[in-house]
C-alpha cells in the first residue's frame, strides 16, 4: 500500500454518506445520543476507487459465545499490495443489532474493519448529539425530523476540523455538545452484592474526552443504560457488581443515569 493510498482512506465524508444511530437514551426513552457512522456504501465506493474493484475483498466469519450460540460478526478486508506482492488483511468485528440483527452485525462489522485501514476513523472524535427518539421493535430509532439538524451538526464540525487543520493545530477539537449535561444529582443508588451483566459498551472520543455507554442487565433481566468517564476497558456479557449509578436530570434530556464505578466480579 502506497503512502498517497494511505492518505486516501484517512479522507472524510460529505454529510450525505454518514448515517446516525443511538449509542444510548435516557431513562424517559424519549431522547437519544446519536453518533455517526460512514455507510457501507461509502465504504465500498472508497475501496473501489483507491485499490481498484479486482484488488480488494471482504468475507464474513460469526465467532461464537461461551454457549455456542453466534455472539458476533467479524468481518475482515483485504487488499492487495503490488509492491509486497500479497494480500493486507484488516479484521474486526460487531454484534447483531435490535434492528435486522443479520444486516446489521454484518454492516458493523465491515464498518469496524473499514476504521481499522482507516476509513471513516476520524468519526470517533466528532461530538454526537441529542436527538427525539421512537420506538421501532425492541430498540429506538432517530426522528426522522432530526436529520437535517445532525447534517447541520456533522458539516459545522467538520467545518471546525478544516479550519483547525489550516491553522496547523490538527487533529481539530469537535465543537462542545450537551453530551453530559450538568443536571440535579441524586444519591446513588445502593447495588451492593447485585451483579449485572454488560449487553452493550459503547466507547466513544470526544472534546470532553473518552466517554463510554454501558447497557447493564440486572437479575430480573431489566436493562439500564448509563454513562461514564474513560473506557472502564469492559466487553459484553462480562459479570460486574457493586456498581454505583447516579441518576441526573436535564431540562434538554430528561432523566439520565452516570455510572461512578464497580468491580469486576470473579
Amino acid at each position: 500500500m502506497t503512502e498517497a493510498q494511505k492518505q486516501k482512506l484517512l479522507l472524510p465524508f460529505p454529510a450525505s454518506d454518514i448515517e446516525w444511530r443511538t449509542a444510548y437514551t435516557n431513562t424517559e426513552k424519549t431522547k437519544g445520543f446519536a453518533v455517526p457512522f460512514v455507510n457501507s456504501r461509502a465504504i465500498q465506493e472508497r475501496l473501489d476507487e483507491i485499490f481498484g474493484p479486482e484488488n480488494w475483498q471482504n468475507e464474513f466469519t460469526v465467532a461464537p459465545n461461551a454457549e455456542g450460540k453466534s455472539s458476533a460478526y467479524v468481518c475482515a478486508i483485504s487488499v492487495y499490495s503490488p509492491e509486497r506482492n500479497e494480500w493486507i488483511k484488516k479484521s474486526d468485528g460487531s454484534g447483531a443489532t435490535d434492528i435486522e440483527p443479520v444486516k446489521g452485525g454484518l454492516s458493523g462489522a465491515l464498518k469496524r474493519a473499514a476504521s481499522v485501514l482507516g476509513i471513516g476513523r476520524y468519526l470517533y472524535s466528532l461530538e454526537g448529539k441529542w436527538v427525539d427518539i421512537k420506538p421501532r421493535g425492541s430498540s429506538f430509532v432517530i426522528q426522522e425530523s432530526e436529520y437535517k439538524d445532525l447534517a447541520v451538526h456533522y458539516n459545522q464540525q467538520m467545518s471546525a476540523r478544516k479550519k483547525a487543520q489550516k491553522a496547523g493545530n490538527a487533529p481539530a477539537e469537535p465543537l462542545e455538545t450537551n453530551a453530559a449535561p450538568k443536571a440535579a444529582e441524586k444519591p446513588q443508588e445502593n447495588t451492593t452484592g447485585i451483579k449485572f451483566r454488560v449487553v452493550k459498551s459503547v466507547v466513544r472520543n470526544g472534546a470532553k474526552g473518552t466517554q463510554t455507554a454501558l447497557t447493564l442487565e440486572t437479575p430480573q433481566n431489566q436493562l439500564i443504560t448509563g454513562y461514564m468517564q474513560g473506557n472502564p476497558g469492559l466487553r459484553d456479557g462480562q459479570i460486574i457488581c457493586n456498581v454505583k449509578i447516579e441518576e441526573r436530570e436535564s431540562a434538554a434530556i430528561g432523566k439520565y443515569n452516570i455510572i461512578r464505578g464497580f468491580e469486576k466480579a470473579a
